[in-house]
């Protein structure tokens, strides 16, 4: 079986409890273009269920996917926490970078408490010291979406607005 090539902006680590929320950020990311242009190239996503076909080896898929895609976005939930899965996942880029300094691993904190588990979310090391974007909050779903849609463009962040100056 011929491996796929890809061409993959962010590969979304994560958990099934999860999955229908981190399918919708898969479409919206993949709605956008990489220089913001209508058209301009646009923006891919390794996905589980768009890019792993019946039948094919799941584990060397995943692996091929993670060493292909320029960024790995970590959804964070108590869930993904305690999942074998997406453990594989994150810790394939924390092994070949541990202190992420090449900033592959873009954390997107989703969620702090699992009502069904009744758990709280404990950060794993790798993901202690890193700054992360916050989507645990529905109404700042726009903003922390720009946050990592400049990032996957490698955009700089934004500054505050240009004020008069007042000391001159």
């Amino acid at each position: 079986m011929e491996q796929k090539k890809d061409n993959v902006d962010v590969f979304l680590c994560h958990n099934g409890a999860d999955k229908d929320w981190v399918r919708e950020l898969g479409e919206q990311i993949e709605s956008e273009t990489f220089d913001g242009s209508a058209n301009g190239r646009t923006l891919r996503v390794f996905f589980d269920e768009w890019d792993i076909d019946v039948g094919e080896n799941v584990v060397l898929r995943l692996t091929a996917a993670l060493t292909a895609s320029r960024y790995v976005a970590v959804i964070i939930s108590p869930e993904m926490l305690a999942a074998p899965w997406p453990a594989f996942e994150w810790t394939h880029i924390v092994a070949e970078d541990p202190t992420n300094r090449r900033g592959r691993i873009i954390p997107i904190f989703l969620r702090d408490y699992s009502a069904a588990t009744k758990t709280h979310a404990e950060l794993p090391a790798p993901f202690k010291a890193l700054n992360w974007i916050d989507f645990r909050r529905p109404k700042d779903f726009k903003r922390s979406f720009q946050k990592l849609v400049r990032k996957i463009r490698n955009q700089p962040p934004d500054r505050g607005r240009r004020r008069p100056p007042i000391a001159s």
